[in-house]
C-alpha cells in the first residue's frame, strides 16, 4: 500500500504494522514512543555476534548502528509506553550498559543524500590537478 503527496510517502507492511518512508524513516503504526538507546558492552563480550543476533529477533528495535567511542551500539526502538521500553532496557542490559534518549520531536526528517557539485558543475571528487 502506498500513502502520500508529494512531499511525503510511506510504504506500509502487509500487517500494517510499519510504514517505511521513502526517505528513509520508519514509524511503527501504533507503537508512538520512539528512543535511541546507546548500548556498551564490555571488552569480554567480543566478537559480538551473540549481541547482533539476538537484537535481530526485538521486533522493537528499527535500526541498529555499530558505532565508535564510549558506546559499541547505537539502536532506534518504537514502543508503545514507556513500559515497553523500560522492558527492552532491562533485557539490554544483560549484555552490558544500555542508556535510552526517548524522541521529544522530530524537527528534521530524512531527506535524500545528493552528490555534491565541484567548481566546474560536475559531480563527484576532485582527482589531479582539476
Amino acid at each position: 500500500m502506498m500513502l502520500g503527496d508529494e512531499r511525503w510517502h510511506a510504504r506500509a507492511d502487509p500487517q500494517g504494522t510499519t510504514a517505511v518512508c521513502l526517505g528513509g524513516c520508519v514509524v511503527r503504526v501504533g507503537l508512538p514512543v520512539v528512543a535511541f538507546i546507546a548500548v556498551g558492552l564490555p571488552y569480554e563480550m567480543r566478537p559480538l555476534r551473540r549481541f547482533e543476533a539476538h537484537i535481530e529477533h526485538v521486533g522493537e528495535v528499527v535500526e541498529c548502528y555499530r558505532i565508535t567511542g564510549e558506546d559499541a551500539y547505537l539502536l532506534k526502538v518504537a514502543v508503545a509506553d514507556l513500559e515497553a521500553l523500560r522492558e527492552i532496557l532491562d533485557v539490554l542490559s544483560e549484555f552490558g550498559r544500555a542508556k535510552a534518549s526517548v524522541v521529544l520531536s522530530h524537527p528534521k526528517r530524512a531527506t535524500p543524500l545528493r552528490p555534491r557539485r565541484h567548481a566546474a558543475g560536475r559531480a563527484g571528487p576532485r582527482q589531479g590537478a582539476d
